[in-house]
């Protein structure tokens, strides 16, 4: 069996407190579960297969950046190939 490479994914701080504020806007609204769905949706595409998630509106050298949307979020993430590196 070939062992999958993977990629890190980094949440930065400006991410993390979107992301925050987001999770106060889900809560109480119903959508909590699609919310956190969704959010293991992103997290396992970005680690295995980045270069597949979202559209390239940029790249320089060996990093691509993309921007994406599923169900209730939208983000801006590069991936730098060579570090096997995704920041948020």
């Amino acid at each position: 069996m070939i062992a999958e490479v993977l990629y890190t994914v980094v949440w930065s701080p400006l991410a993390r407190t979107a992301l925050r504020e987001m999770i106060g806007v889900v809560r109480g609204s119903g959508r909590e579960r699609e919310f956190a769905e969704t959010l293991r949706v992103v997290d396992g595409r970005l680690c295995r297969a980045p270069l597949d998630f979202g559209e390239i509106y940029r790249s320089h050298g060996s990093v691509v950046m993309h921007a994406a949307v599923l169900t209730l979020l939208g983000l801006d993430f590069a991936v730098d190939t060579a570090r096997r590196l995704v920041l948020i």
